[in-house]
């Protein structure tokens, strides 16, 4: 709070309450109208109002979600639990409010939170590694991708399980886990039936964007901290 929020994309915290019976809480700007949670995006059909107007208005909103966390990082903080909750996205214009900033530290802290599970890097599923600079590179690829193609990363014909039970979540979203465009694995690749947004946004992204996204979620990256982008 002392220091002040590091991008205006932030709703960072403004004040601290006093403490009472060993607790504490904080106060921040109210979200404006017009902002739909991140998740809403991916189930237009629940959420009509969370449908970006344009792919411009889609690219901005990625494009702000990158500067906010430029600016986090080279400020010295880790978020810790970059997740599909923490972002309010304006659908008509690309502008992005970050909230849940309690959780940030700074940089290998170890913090309250690791992440939310699908979002979080291997070495923080199980337990190798705190969350940290490295981990929310990984959570924010995963975002990115996400913001841009709706469907998750690392969902395709391998995740397609009866029964998703913790231990198996933990596998395909941890140290197994296979980016379903993997240039050299193509043994996760989306369904025409369950990932139609995946096979249908990734044919019509610029070719640098996925190859950025190829280098970003790669097995390297995944597994390799000081490899990603």
């Amino acid at each position: 709070i002392a220091l002040g929020s590091p991008h205006h994309n932030f709703l960072w915290p403004l004040k601290l309450t006093k403490r009472q019976e060993g607790s504490f809480g904080y106060i921040m700007d109210v979200r404006p109208e017009g902002y739909s949670e991140l998740g809403h995006f991916f189930v237009p059909s629940r959420h009509p109002e969370a449908v970006f107007k344009s792919y411009i208005v889609r690219l901005n909103a990625a494009i702000n979600v990158v500067n906010a966390f430029i600016n986090l990082h080279l400020k010295g903080f880790s978020y810790k639990d970059i997740n599909d909750g923490n972002f309010f996205i304006n659908p008509k214009t690309g502008d992005v409010l970050i909230c849940d900033n309690d959780n940030v530290t700074a940089n290998d802290i170890q913090g309250m939170i690791s992440g939310k599970p699908r979002y979080m890097a291997p070495e923080i599923v199980h337990g190798r590694s705190k969350p940290n600079i490295n981990s929310d590179k990984l959570s924010l690829a995963i975002i990115l991708y996400r913001i841009m193609m709706i469907d998750h990363p690392y969902e395709g014909k391998r995740t397609l399980v009866d029964c998703l039970t913790t231990d198996i979540e933990k596998r395909i979203y941890g140290d197994e886990a296979v980016f379903c465009w993997d240039k050299d694995l193509d043994v996760n690749r989306p369904t025409k039936d369950a990932h139609t947004c995946s096979i249908y946004y990734w044919a019509n992204s610029p070719k640098s964007l996925r190859e950025m996204f190829v280098r970003a979620l790669s097995r390297k990256a995944i597994m390799i901290p000081g490899e990603r982008v």
